[in-house]
């Protein structure tokens, strides 16, 4: 049977488990040495990106060029490193995905410090730079993936109960049903209704434990982006549009800002449908039912109250508000460097 972790995070799991970062059972001596090697390569790519800006420095152009490399290879590892030693966290995280609640649910529905213009250094250049970039990208957008996943998982679990309160029947009040008919009604009413909110408790803690895991390299995240885009753009208006490095630097921010959108995108489906969630229980026929169930619906709507976020660093929540946010920072940012610069 395929469980919902492997469902959502299998690809993005053995990515990361080629990358050295993601939790393995049982460790052993080569397990740990390549582990050491893969994430010791991307501080390595980076250590080497900073020597090259200072030797670079005071040279705006090629400064800027390097930026956006930098900060991207920093959001990195400030990823891999917070997901390597957060990986109790991620095991919890892994084994609540599979909680039999959730189970239940889901059943029913870049440089170098030499000469690189001679053989044979820029050949070694090349091929250690591709691999640092590769194993990069992978480990980058992976970790990305498992962030995402993870809140998509929280709206699907969101749906499933939005759903399952519709079953919530009415009880009519004719007398051609029996009071041991009515009894069953109001019993089976009862079970859905605490089964709902059974299940949206252990979204709120799963949530809760995916924000704990993973607001760090978030926080990093958003704010390495607003330095990317900026110097992306500083590098883009100096460029003519027809040049290859214009189209590559555009080609660069597209991805970015598609990246930064998925995930302010995620967290505000994860606002919104447990929003609606409050509005789907106050809909079902709760005037039909008994005490107990009315006493159960404004216990449970007074702890939908709150609404889930997913927030970057404990207190910047993801939305969509927040991605122009983002955008509007940026730009104000870029256009302090390109003035600062035609001066």
């Amino acid at each position: 049977m395929r469980t919902n972790a492997k469902s959502f995070l299998f690809v993005p799991s053995k990515v990361l488990t080629l990358c050295g970062v993601w939790p393995v059972e049982k460790t052993s001596i080569f397990s740990l040495i390549y582990r050491s090697i893969m994430l010791s390569s991307q501080f390595c790519f980076l250590v080497f990106n900073g020597i090259y800006i200072g030797l670079m420095w005071g040279d705006l152009k090629a400064v800027s060029d390097a930026l956006y490399m930098f900060f991207t290879q920093t959001t990195c590892c400030s990823k891999a490193i917070g997901f390597y030693f957060n990986f109790m966290k991620i095991k919890r995280i892994v084994a609540s995905m599979d909680d039999v609640l959730f189970t239940a649910m889901s059943i029913e529905d870049q440089a170098v410090p030499t000469d690189i213009s001679k053989s044979p250094n820029y050949e070694i250049t090349f091929v250690v730079e591709l691999w640092m970039m590769v194993i990069s990208a992978a480990l980058f957008m992976s970790v990305d993936t498992i962030t995402v996943a993870t809140m998509m998982f929280s709206c699907a679990q969101l749906d499933i109960i939005m759903k399952k309160t519709q079953q919530i029947q009415e009880i009519p009040l004719s007398p051609d049903l029996s009071s041991r008919n009515r009894s069953e009604l109001h019993e089976k009413n009862n079970g859905i209704l605490i089964d709902c909110i059974k299940q949206h408790q252990a979204i709120v803690r799963f949530s809760e434990l995916c924000e704990g895991t993973f607001q760090v390299h978030s926080f990093f995240h958003l704010g390495g982006i607003v330095f990317m885009i900026c110097v992306i753009g500083f590098r883009m208006a100096g460029e003519s549009p027809v040049s290859a490095q214009f189209w590559a630097a555009l080609s660069y921010l597209v991805i970015i800002l598609g990246q930064l959108y998925l995930y302010c995108w995620c967290a505000n489906e994860l606002t919104t449908k447990s929003e609606q969630l409050r509005d789907k229980l106050y809909l079902t026929p709760w005037y039909d039912q008994d005490v107990k169930f009315k006493r159960n619906l404004c216990i449970a709507m007074e702890c939908m109250a709150k609404a889930l976020t997913f927030r970057a660093g404990s207190y910047i929540p993801l939305s969509r508000a927040m991605f122009v946010s983002i955008l509007r920072s940026s730009y104000s940012y870029f256009a302090f460097l390109n003035q600062a610069n035609e001066q």
